[in-house]
């Protein structure tokens, strides 16, 4: 227990600390699972699952961009190998999970080619998602993220490309 507010704190389950957050006042959402499966014809969709916002009112803070390097553990920083050529990270804040959500790994779908979640540490949650490079340039595919009811869902396009 925190001395300062009686909350726990993280313990090696990777649990975070349950309580509101200074800010909003909100509970933390609850990330339930993660699913890769094939979107609409020229993408791959990557889903957060959440728990019912409706108990807090809101989705957790997220961000989704591409990685400089190797995804890697949260807390100890050490690289984490996994499937793709360019990794996208997912990080949602003021989120907790139960401890049940695991790694996906799906190596049929042309663009996303494994999905990980990493891990979680005072209530922020973090995700990688493998990514395969574009077959007509050297750039990395585009992707778009949207809320869709509890879920939060990256679409990797396996079409498009950047530089």
């Amino acid at each position: 227990m925190s001395q300062d507010s009686g909350d726990p704190t993280p313990d090696d389950s990777g649990k975070p600390s349950q309580g509101v957050d200074p800010a909003t006042g909100k509970d933390p959402t609850e990330l339930k699972s993660i699913e890769l499966k094939p979107g609409d014809e020229d993408s791959d969709r990557v889903v957060f699952h959440f728990s019912d916002p409706k108990r807090n009112d809101s989705l957790p803070q997220y961000e989704v961009k591409y990685l400089g390097g190797d995804p890697k553990e949260p807390g100890s920083g050490k690289p984490v190998e996994m499937e793709g050529e360019h990794f996208l990270g997912v990080t949602f804040t003021h989120a907790t999970t139960d401890g049940s959500v695991r790694e996906v790994v799906d190596k049929d779908l042309p663009t996303v080619s494994e999905l990980r979640y990493l891990g979680g540490f005072e209530q922020v949650q973090e995700a990688a998602i493998g990514v395969n490079g574009c077959t007509d340039s050297p750039g990395k595919p585009s992707y778009d993220v949207k809320v869709l009811d509890t879920d939060i869902v990256v679409d990797v396009k396996s079409s498009e490309c950047s530089s």
